[in-house]
């Protein structure tokens, strides 16, 4: 028998294939604002990871979702907690000769790792069949994540019976897996930042001198203003909370030579040390540039009293010296 294929029956398996993939589009978007949406709210590294784990396993049907990240010695690999259903978790630090011979050459060249079904991967040995059994894996998917030429992690699929995976489903998972790792990334950089503030907050706040930055504003007169300042700020200059305020503002006479220092500063003249007056106060002054453009900081202590002691040791000493010369 002989069948026709006429042109209306190969539109119309063109439309179904042309339907189905527009429908694949829009699953996968759905999905990955899910994602989007379930990330966004967290900031720490390890709830990142095994929130992406749950929604991507829920989302395959998968028996399990694991994040694993690469010791560095290669040797081992590190498995934070996992996505789980009906499997054991399976988080801990792990050999990468236990789990295939190949298996950490795959994962640096890029190779994205398909077992459709374990037990009948010629590349295992029979111990690792009986290995990946035990921990319920008869099917498996590993995308690795390089950076800069170098493995950093991988995300792993597990199911518990054979499972055929579709280039749509290793693809999803690669996605997945470089979300991710983004997000895990910006948690880490987030932490070592509130690190590094808690630990200038309390060295900032310790400085008995006053200590501020301030950045210069536009236009003509020279003037800046407080971005930041020490809780001794308020104490050595007898004000409130200047930030957000400019220097003029919160002292109206200040000396145009001292604008002008600061100007110079903030320019990349380098730093200066200077005695001013301002706010009936006499103060010790260095400014110098803190690498941001148009920025600078200003350590500064009120020496009033130091200056009119040293004065009126002087007055005495000059006194003492004038009763000598003519007693």
């Amino acid at each position: 028998d002989v069948v026709l294929i006429v042109p209306e029956a190969r539109d119309v398996t063109e439309l179904a294939r042309a339907e189905r993939a527009l429908r694949e589009a829009e699953e996968r978007q759905a999905f990955l604002l899910a994602l989007a949406d379930a990330l966004g709210p967290l900031g720490d590294a390890g709830a990142i990871r095994l929130t992406a784990a749950h929604v991507l396993g829920r989302h395959l049907g998968a028996s399990r979702v694991a994040y694993a990240e690469d010791a560095g010695d290669s040797v081992h690999f590190d498995v934070t907690p996992n996505y789980v259903d009906g499997v054991a978790d399976a988080s801990g630090r792990f050999r990468y000769a236990d789990s295939g011979a190949d298996l950490l050459a795959d994962l640096r060249a890029g190779r994205t790792r398909v077992q459709p079904d374990t037990q009948r991967d010629e590349r295992l040995t029979d111990a690792e069949r009986r290995a990946l059994a035990a921990w319920g894996v008869a099917a498996s998917l590993n995308v690795p994540l390089a950076k800069e030429g170098r493995l950093v992690a991988w995300l792993g699929v597990n199911y518990a019976a054979p499972h055929a995976f579709t280039p749509a489903e290793v693809e999803l998972v690669r996605e997945v897996a470089e979300r991710t790792w983004a997000a895990v990334e910006r948690a880490r950089a987030e932490a070592a930042r509130r690190e590094i503030e808690a630990r200038y907050r309390t060295l900032f706040d310790t400085v008995t001198e006053g200590f501020c930055i301030a950045e210069q504003l536009p236009g003509e007169p020279v003037d800046f203003r407080y971005v930041a300042a020490n809780r001794a700020f308020q104490r050595q200059s007898g004000l409130g909370d200047p930030v957000g305020r400019t220097v003029r503002e919160l002292v109206p006479g200040v000396e145009d030579d001292t604008m002008a220092r600061y100007a110079r500063v903030a320019a990349g003249g380098g730093p200066e040390s200077f005695t001013t007056v301002a706010l009936d106060r006499e103060f010790h002054v260095e400014a110098l540039a803190t690498g941001q453009p148009g920025q600078i900081a200003v350590l500064f202590r009120d020496v009033t009293a130091v200056r009119q002691a040293e004065r009126a040791l002087h007055e005495r000493a000059a006194r003492q010296a004038f009763l000598l010369r003519f007693s």
